[in-house]
C-alpha cells in the first residue's frame, strides 16, 4: 500500500493546486477581462474536452498497457516503447486535425454559434483558433502523462503538471495585468507553456523506460496497435458517451444563451470541481494497482476487499464535501468571483451543479475496476442509453426555463446513471447483492452528510449573514461532519488504514 499512498497523496496535492489556482485566478481573470470575455475563456474548457475525445481511447489504454509488467525488465520495456512510438505519430496526427477543426471552423463558431457580444467575432475567430493549437499540444502532452501514471511515476507526472499549471497561469495574468488585456496574447502564452510541458514529459519518459537501445522502433512496429484497439474503441465510446453527459449542457448553453450566462454555469461546474479532488485522485492511484492484481495471479478476495475500503471511504468523503459545497455555493460563488451577476444568476442553479457533478464522482472506483477488468462494455450500455434521454431533456430545459432547467436534468440524468453503473459493476465483479452495498456505501453517506449540512446551514444563516463568516463556519463544520461520518460509518474501515500506517512504522 506505500506506494498507493504516496501515488495517492501526490495526486491529490496536484489535485489541489489545479483547484487552488482556479480559485486564485479565475477572479482575477473575470476581473480584468469582464464576464463576457471570461465566457469565452471558459468555453475553451468545452472546446477542448470535445477535442480530447479524438485521443481518450488510446490514450488510457496506454495507461493501462504501461502499467502491466515489469518495468526493469527490456523485453517489456520495449514493448512500451514501441507501443508509445506508434501511438504518439497517431497522436501528431490528431493534433493536426484538431488544429484544423479548430482553425477552419473559428469563424462559424463565432458568427453563427457563439452569443460574442462586444467582443467582435474577428477576434473570437482568431482567439479560437489559438484555442485550437493550445488543445491540440495538450492532447499530446496527455498521451504522455498518462504513460507515466502508467508507468507509477506519478509522483514526478504531477510535479510537472504542478509547475506548468503555474507557469501558464502566472504568466497569462501577468500579461493581461501589465502589458494588455488581450486574448491573444493570453492564449499565446498558453501555447507556449504547453510546448515546454510537452517536451519535458517525453524526456522523462524515455528517461525512465528500460528498452532495447538497438531495437529501433520502424514504421512497420505500428501494427502492434492492433493488440489494443479493442480496448482502446471500447475507452474511445465511452469517453464519446462521457463527453455528452459532461458538457452537452454547456454546448446548448453557448448556443441558446448567453457567454455571460455560460460563463455563470461554469462558474459553478467549476465550484463542483472541488468534489472531484479526492476521487480522481484515488482514480489515478488505483487503477494501475487494480490492473496489476488483475493481470497478475492476486488473490482476487483481497482485490474485492480492497474495492470496498476504497469506494467506501471515497463516498463518504464526496457525500461531506458535495453537501457542504453545494449548500453554501452562494457565499462562496460571490467571495470567489465577487461577481453580482455570477451570484445571482446561480442562486438556484450553483447547488444543483455542484452535487450532479459529486454525484459523477460516486462512480469513480467502480470505473477503476471495471477498466483493470479490460472492461468498457458496461459503460457503453449505460452511458448509450441515457444519451436520447439527456440530449432531449437537457434541450427542452434550457429552452423553457433556462440555466435552472439545464442544472435540473443534469442531477437528475447523472444521479440516475450513477446507480445504474454502480450496481451493474458490483455485481459483476464483487458480490450478488450489489443494492446492500450500494445503499451502505453511498446512498447512507449522501443522506448523513445532507442531514449535517442543512442543520449547519440553517444554524449559520442565524447566526450571520457575511459570506465570509459563512464559509469560514461551513468548512470547519465539514471537518467536523467528515470526522463524524468516518466514526459513525467507517470505524471499521478506518481502523484498517490506520493499522496498515502502523505496521510499516
Amino acid at each position: 500500500m506505500r506506494r498507493l499512498e504516496v501515488n495517492t497523496f501526490s495526486n491529490i496535492v496536484s489535485k489541489l493546486w489545479s483547484t487552488i489556482s482556479i480559485y486564485l485566478f479565475v477572479p482575477l481573470y473575470i476581473r480584468y477581462l469582464g464576464e463576457t470575455a471570461y465566457g469565452l475563456v471558459s468555453f475553451f474548457a468545452t472546446l477542448q474536452a470535445a477535442m480530447n475525445l479524438l485521443g481518450l481511447g488510446l490514450s488510457n489504454t496506454l495507461r493501462r498497457e504501461f502499467a502491466v509488467g515489469d518495468d526493469q525488465e527490456l523485453k517489456n520495456g520495449t514493448r512500451k516503447y514501441k507501443l508509445l512510438r506508434s501511438t504518439e505519430l497517431i497522436y501528431f496526427g490528431l493534433a493536426i486535425i484538431i488544429f484544423a477543426i479548430c482553425a477552419f471552423g473559428s469563424g462559424f463558431i463565432s458568427t453563427n454559434w457563439l452569443n460574442v457580444g462586444n467582443l467582435g467575432e474577428k477576434l473570437v475567430s482568431a482567439v479560437i483558433t489559438l484555442m485550437g493549437l493550445s488543445i491540440a499540444l495538450q492532447f499530446i502532452a496527455n498521451l504522455y502523462a498518462g504513460c507515466l501514471f502508467g508507468l507509477e511515476l506519478q509522483v514526478r507526472a504531477n510535479a510537472y503538471c504542478v509547475a506548468w499549471s503555474a507557469f501558464k497561469s502566472i504568466g497569462s495574468l501577468l500579461i493581461i495585468i501589465y502589458i494588455k488585456q488581450d486574448l491573444i496574447l493570453f492564449y499565446s502564452w498558453h501555447i507556449l507553456s504547453d510546448i515546454i510541458y510537452l517536451i519535458l514529459l517525453r524526456i522523462s519518459i524515455l528517461r525512465n523506460l528500460s528498452f532495447e537501445k538497438n531495437d529501433k522502433w520502424t514504421f512497420h512496429d505500428i501494427v502492434n496497435i492492433k493488440t489494443i484497439l479493442k480496448y482502446a474503441a471500447g475507452i474511445l465510446l465511452i469517453s464519446f458517451i462521457a463527453l455528452i453527459n459532461k458538457q452537452l449542457d454547456k454546448v446548448i448553453i453557448s448556443k441558446y444563451l448567453t457567454l455571460t450566462e455560460l460563463g455563470a454555469y461554469n462558474v459553478a461546474t467549476t465550484l463542483g470541481g472541488l468534489t472531484t479532488i479526492l476521487p480522481a485522485a484515488l482514480y489515478v492511484s488505483v487503477f494501475p494497482r487494480f490492473t496489476s492484481k488483475v493481470t497478475g495471479n492476486s488473490n482476487n478476495s483481497k482485490l474485492k476487499k480492497e474495492f470496498l475500503i476504497i469506494n467506501k471511504l471515497s463516498s463518504i468523503c464526496i457525500s461531506c464535501m458535495g453537501t457542504f459545497i453545494a449548500l453554501f455555493a452562494v457565499p462562496l460563488i460571490y467571495i470567489w468571483t465577487h461577481s453580482t451577476i455570477y451570484t445571482n444568476a446561480l442562486t438556484i442553479v450553483g447547488p444543483l451543479v455542484v452535487m450532479a457533478i459529486a454525484m459523477i464522482e460516486y462512480q469513480e472506483i467502480s470505473y477503476a475496476l471495471a477498466l483493470a477488468h479490460g472492461n468498457t462494455k458496461i459503460n457503453v450500455i449505460v452511458g448509450s442509453a441515457f444519451i436520447p434521454l439527456i440530449a432531449a431533456a437537457t434541450w427542452l430545459g434550457i429552452k423553457s426555463f433556462g440555466l435552472i432547467g439545464a442544472a435540473v436534468v443534469y442531477i437528475a440524468a447523472m444521479t440516475v446513471q450513477t446507480f445504474v453503473y454502480q450496481y451493474m459493476v458490483i455485481k459483476k465483479y464483487i458480490c450478488d447483492k450489489p443494492l446492500a452495498i450500494i445503499l451502505k456505501d453511498t446512498v447512507l453517506p449522501i443522506f448523513v452528510a445532507l442531514a449535517f449540512a442543512i442543520f449547519v446551514r440553517y444554524v449559520i444563516s442565524h447566526v450571520t449573514d457575511s459570506a465570509i463568516f459563512q464559509v469560514i463556519l461551513a468548512v470547519i463544520s465539514g471537518g467536523i461532519s467528515l470526522c463524524l461520518s468516518f466514526g459513525i460509518l467507517a470505524r471499521k474501515e478506518v481502523k484498517i488504514v490506520i493499522d496498515r500506517f502502523k505496521n510499516r512504522s
